[in-house]
């Protein structure tokens, strides 16, 4: 049985996507040439979910129609080179399409996990209360930008351990992540459509967000700061002028004796001519710096796909 390693990190200083069309495009084993598109209206069949004592309603329908996607193949042909498992959630905020690539099922998330706790954290807090409570502020900022696993475990107890980040993660539309009970934050499992949903409650323009607008600015100020060295993976295809706010993880998996490492990104692109969310999880890989190049170049495919779209030629 494969002995999970305790995660990286320093210690130191239902299912609402955005009120707008969702394209998705899935390939596992062969590529998708056509997607699916999905039209969320708000006006019908009410569902609501308890969080934190919140009543939260969401109301959707569903149309379906057939459109072409330009990011599956030129991915999907990059990952066939990589030897590792690879699964690959992409949004262009600009059009509200998805790209789906890979098994989706649920990996590791090391430390990426963080970003749950912190949303699950400030969504907690009272109307009208802080942000933060102030004796946590320092305890959040360390978690998100140096990835620190003691500030990570502290604010883990402090929501209330695994099952008040599930509740939120039900609130939200989380259903593929798993989350255990007590402390083990590296050891949530969740798949990188997942992530984008995660990440959809922090973009300003979000009207789906349980997150007021300033619990979504004091995050996004956070994860705009992660510290230089982890600044990779969906960074990787940034142009000139964009901003990255992200939240990376990885491990090493101890199985059967052979090198096996979880690598995951996921992060809000946006300025310089692109606006995009995107969330990749690996594993199998060699080392550390095999998994940040696969991820790195899915980056930089998507940056290629939207610049080959913005150019006048196109």
């Amino acid at each position: 049985m494969a002995r999970y390693q305790p995660v990286h990190g320093r210690k130191s200083p239902p299912r609402p996507l955005p009120r707008r069309n969702l394209f998705f495009a899935v390939g596992g084993a062969s590529i998708v040439a056509l997607s699916t598109l999905v039209l969320l209206n708000l006006s019908s069949s009410p569902t609501s979910t308890q969080v934190a004592g919140a009543a939260v309603t969401t109301k959707i329908t569903t149309t379906t129609v057939v459109v072409s996607n330009p990011f599956a193949a030129p991915i999907s042909a990059y990952l066939a080179t990589r030897n590792n498992t690879v699964s690959v959630a992409f949004q262009d905020l600009q059009t509200g399409q998805i790209t789906l690539l890979g098994s989706q099922a649920p990996q590791f998330t090391a430390s990426m996990s963080k970003l749950d706790i912190a949303e699950t954290l400030v969504h907690q807090q009272p109307p009208g209360a802080p942000i933060v409570p102030e004796h946590l502020k320092t305890t959040l900022a360390s978690m998100l930008e140096w990835s620190d696993n003691d500030a990570a475990v502290r604010l883990w107890k402090a929501v209330g351990n695994g099952p008040a980040i599930s509740a939120f993660n039900e609130a939200i539309g989380m259903e593929s992540t798993e989350v255990p009970h007590w402390e083990a934050f590296g050891r949530v499992k969740t798949t990188p459509h997942d992530q984008l949903i995660l990440l959809n409650q922090l973009l300003p323009n979000s009207v789906n967000s349980l997150l007021s607008n300033a619990q979504r600015r004091y995050l996004l100020t956070l994860l705009d700061h992660v510290v230089s060295d982890q600044r990779w993976g969906v960074s990787g295809g940034m142009p000139p002028g964009a901003t990255a706010d992200l939240k990376n993880g990885w491990v090493p998996l101890d199985g059967m004796g052979v090198p096996d490492w979880q690598v995951n990104s996921a992060g809000w692109v946006h300025g310089g001519g692109v606006n995009f969310l995107l969330a990749v999880m690996t594993t199998g890989n060699a080392n550390k710096e095999y998994g940040v190049a696969t991820i790195d170049g899915v980056a930089k495919i998507v940056e290629q796909v939207l610049a080959h779209q913005a150019s006048p030629s196109a």
